[in-house]
């Protein structure tokens, strides 16, 4: 698995191993539930994962002014925000020099989940494309 990372990673031009690619995990520990008011004669739920991470600080969750807070439950144990990080020498956004943190899917118990590694590859190759576009037709 970490070769496969590693070749999809030189395939777009990286230097970089698979434990430079920094997938974490961030704890899952509720859901907020949330309805929208009625649009187009329909009303919706949504539940949006509450998660934690290593410091206990997040605050990237905003109930907007048309959406009602139904509830909050809590998350079965083993649930987790997955976050993989995104090589950029440029970004001083986050981690300067290195890149940033973006969240790449969640994990719950019992359901299907994708290669975390690979993920992350295909989605820094489908960046590095986007750039190359932006690029090209500049």
């Amino acid at each position: 698995m970490e070769k496969e990372f590693e070749e999809s990673l030189k395939k777009i031009g990286k230097e970089m191993s698979a434990e430079d690619s920094k997938i974490i995990r961030d704890l899952v520990v509720g859901f907020l539930v949330v309805k929208s008011k009625v649009k187009n004669g329909c009303s919706y739920v949504n539940m949006i994962p509450l998660d934690s991470s290593w410091d206990g600080f997040n605050d990237d969750h905003d109930v907007d002014a048309d959406e009602e807070i139904v509830g909050v439950i809590p998350a079965p144990h083993g649930s987790y925000k997955v976050l993989g990080l995104f090589p950029n020498k440029d970004d001083k956004e986050v981690y300067p020099g290195v890149g940033r943190y973006e969240t790449l899917g969640y994990e719950y118990v019992g359901a299907y989940y994708p290669d975390w590694n690979k993920l992350l590859a295909e989605k820094i190759a489908e960046k590095e494309q986007g750039k190359r576009k932006e690029c090209e037709t500049s």
